[in-house]
């Protein structure tokens, strides 16, 4: 129950102080409080002052996303009024964003040089709490050459479901077309020797949508690859289309292009962007695979101001797809350019290659920044170097707006407050996104400058629970690390992977759940829409399969159910070992040091026994993973109680793969499950029956205990096994239910046999 002394009375003041939050944290349970005033009461108390739960100041994060609606509000309520350049306009166009202008000390360890300083720009976006999301025009641009015939395989299997690339590809495109609204139009371009335009400007109502699917329905795999005639193709499309809709070309290939403009690729583009200077459109690229040509799909999509994405295999491409329609939603604005006026100019965006992938001008006056596009609830940064004796005079935003249709322009505020948290993370992000393009180009120093980019962003807190630069630590000490390590992972994946996720952190956009620093983008909107695109992708009947069988039968077509969790990138399991639990004297204990008769508190804060723990080793140090605010870090489908109902963690957060070398689960007595950074994650053998979550024929019986006890270390209250251990009713259908384990999984030892 609540103690009335704490009511919230305003959701921006701290329910202790009852001022306005300046540096707010919540807690497990959703309760946000001023940090000082928190450490302060559990310095003598050991529960929550809201809900009397048991509360540690290690389970407190901060809570930047209502830190942004305090800097929002204060910025969307300046005290001058708008600048007479702005236009104006009878129409209701969208809020302007403001600047955010911050300069750091030169002494802080981000500064690339001890005379240089650096200059913070932040546009502060519009809410998209009263904001329909955005119309646009979709242009399909689909290699049908003959490589797209070959088996969609999956990185984690080796087994043949007679799904070629291209039918994994039509059934993203069909997931995008159920996405449009009937306001949207769409295009579609298949490219082969040459391209062909099977739809043009259809709009969305019932009889367009369906037209358009059985156009995607006929793609079949043909020869050659035109990038250029396809691409060359969909940007007449957008010419000639009266709406007047933003428009968005994706453009999916497997390889390498065959037939090559006069001019190259990129320069026929910036040629015809030239010409065109009044189309409004980005170009953004999609690679499936390993043999591509990954340079050329970067290089378009930064000429077209669009994002490039890598598909490593079959099941990234719905989410990918999904993703990336989901960001267009919700742009407001395009063409965006910042201009920055100084004496003697002399500054780069933070880094030269960063300052080269944003299409930066040094000119007399100061510095030109090409943003290009601006979204609902997603800030746009940037940080400018330059030297101390360089006086800045002021900033100016212009940028068309879609609603409105109309440039606007607006003039840069100075921060009332400085959030150092937040400019560290962005000056971090943009020396995440020089030291991969550098090292790209000359390996020879990546992986030292990657290892003293890792240790720069553990001086920020990369090692905590920092909202932002903590996920950024995990993606360049972990993958992006990796890609750099070896030349045979660069060669393979990392020369495609490292240029699609510098471009998403240079943008600032949510490209997949996979890249755990990529979860800081989006917003509130965002993440309506893309939860509406899984939804559609996991509902939709799976594709026939085109590819024959071995022995030349017709293959059976997988589940909608089967093919959706292998398609879409999902899996099952237990929780991270550096997560906690708590002692039954109020101290905290990783799982990983766990041990059978330990004393923790489990369900409705009551106290459970240890009596026995599960650990299973992953495949290659790494698994698929769900975070929750809480910290809680748990794999997709292994059940959690919050809200006052037991969950799935994949429906509450993001999945993304990360390093996880091991997960663990238990056996206990005295309750259903254990507090797991204070939410409780449902325990093997629980006996929970008729819910449609926590229910399960043998996780949640007495069966899975039996068949543990059968393991000869069961009794020291350790069991370990390998990955892969669960043996199911169908060896090789992932829709039958698990039955019990293989008993050639079992690690008598604890470690895998070095045989």
């Amino acid at each position: 129950m609540s103690d009335p002394n704490f009511v919230v009375i305003d959701p921006l003041q701290c329910p202790i102080t009852g001022e306005t939050f300046r540096d707010p944290v919540i807690d497990p349970e959703g309760n946000t409080y001023e940090r000082s005033a928190i450490l302060e009461w559990l310095s003598t108390n050991s529960t929550s002052p809201i809900t009397r739960s048991l509360l540690n100041p290690s389970q407190l994060t901060p809570n930047r996303a209502l830190l942004d609606q305090i800097n929002n509000n204060s910025a969307n309520n300046p005290p001058s009024p708008p600048p007479s350049s702005a236009p104006s306009s009878s129409s209701s166009p969208a809020p302007i964003p403001t600047f955010q202008t911050t300069l750091t000390p030169s002494n802080s360890i981000l500064t690339p040089s001890t005379t240089n300083s650096v200059l913070s720009l932040k546009l502060n976006p519009p809410s998209s709490a009263s904001q329909a999301r955005q119309n646009i025009h979709l242009v399909l641009c689909i290699d049908v050459s003959g490589s797209m015939s070959s088996p969609a395989t999956l990185s984690t299997s080796t087994e043949d479901a007679g799904l070629s690339i291209l039918d994994i590809t039509k059934h993203a495109a069909k997931t995008a077309i159920k996405l449009l609204a009937s306001d949207d139009v769409l295009s579609i371009v298949k490219f082969t020797g040459s391209a062909t335009v099977l739809q043009s400007s259809i709009k969305m109502s019932a009889h367009g949508r369906q037209m358009c699917i059985q156009s995607i329905e006929s793609l079949q795999p043909e020869n050659s690859t035109n990038i250029w005639d396809g691409l060359q193709k969909s940007m007449d499309l957008v010419k000639e289309d009266k709406t007047r809709l933003p428009a968005s070309i994706f453009l999916l290939t497997d390889g390498v292009p065959n037939m090559i403009p006069p001019r190259g690729h990129v320069p026929m583009l910036e040629r015809y962007l030239d010409t065109n200077p009044g189309l409004n459109f980005t170009v953004n690229t999609f690679g499936f695979g390993y043999n591509l040509d990954s340079d050329l799909l970067r290089a378009l999509a930064v000429a077209g101001s669009g994002n490039y994405s890598f598909i490593p295999d079959a099941s990234f491409v719905g989410t990918v797809f999904v993703h990336a329609l989901s960001a267009e939603f919700v742009k407001y604005a395009s063409k965006a350019v910042i201009k920055v006026e100084c004496t003697n100019p002399s500054g780069t965006i933070l880094g030269s290659f960063v300052s080269k992938q944003l299409k930066t001008t040094n000119t007399t006056w100061g510095y030109e920044i090409q943003v290009g596009a601006l979204s609902f609830d997603q800030s746009t940064n940037y940080a400018i170097t330059f030297p101390d004796d360089v006086e800045i005079s002021g900033a100016v935003l212009s940028y068309y707006d879609f609603k409105s249709d109309k440039t606007i322009e607006v003039e840069a505020s100075v921060a009332e407050t400085v959030d150092n948290e937040d400019i560290d993370f962005n000056v971090m992000r943009l020396s995440t996104v020089d030291v991969i393009t550098k090292g790209m180009a000359d390996q020879t120093t990546a992986l030292s400058e990657v290892e003293d980019l890792v240790e720069k962003l553990e001086q920020l807190g990369g090692k905590d629970k920092s909202a932002t630069i903590h996920p950024l630590t995990i993606d360049v000490s972990g993958q992006i690390k990796e890609a750099f390590s070896k030349s045979e992972y660069f060669q393979k994946w990392g020369k495609h992977y490292l240029p699609a996720i510098a471009r998403a952190h240079l943008l600032q956009v949510c490209t997949n759940f996979k890249d755990p620093g990529l979860q800081v983008y989006g917003g509130p909107l965002f993440e309506t829409l893309r939860g509406q695109g899984d939804d559609i992708f996991m509902s939709m009947p799976p594709p026939k399969p085109s590819r024959p069988s071995h022995d030349g039968t017709c293959r059976q077509q997988m589940s909608s159910a089967g093919f959706s969790r292998s398609y879409y990138n999902a899996s099952n399991g237990c929780f991270a070992p550096l997560c906690h639990v708590q002692l039954y004297d109020g101290t905290l204990k990783y799982l990983k040091d766990v041990v059978k008769g330990d004393v923790v508190v489990g369900t409705d804060n009551k106290l459970v026994t240890i009596d026995a723990i599960v650990k299973t080793l992953t495949d290659g140090g790494r698994c698929e993973m769900v975070t929750l605010p809480s910290g809680t870090c748990s794999t997709p489908y292994h059940p959690v109680f919050v809200n006052g109902a037991w969950s799935f963690p994949k429906d509450l957060a993001p999945t993304v793969e990360i390093d996880c070398p091991a997960v663990y689960s238990f056996v206990v007595t005295g309750g259903t499950g254990v507090l797991i950074n204070g939410v409780e994650g449902i325990a093997l053998g629980h006996g929970i029956k008729d819910d449609p979550v926590a229910s399960h024929p043998y996780f949640g019986t007495s069966k899975i205990v039996d068949d543990l006890k059968k393991f000869s270390t069961y009794d020291s209250g350790l069991v370990v096994f390998d990955y892969g251990c669960m043996k199911r009713l169908e060896e090789n259908n992932t829709d039958t239910l698990i039955m019990g384990f293989h008993e050639e999984r079992f690690l008598p030892l604890g470690v895998r046999s070095e045989n």
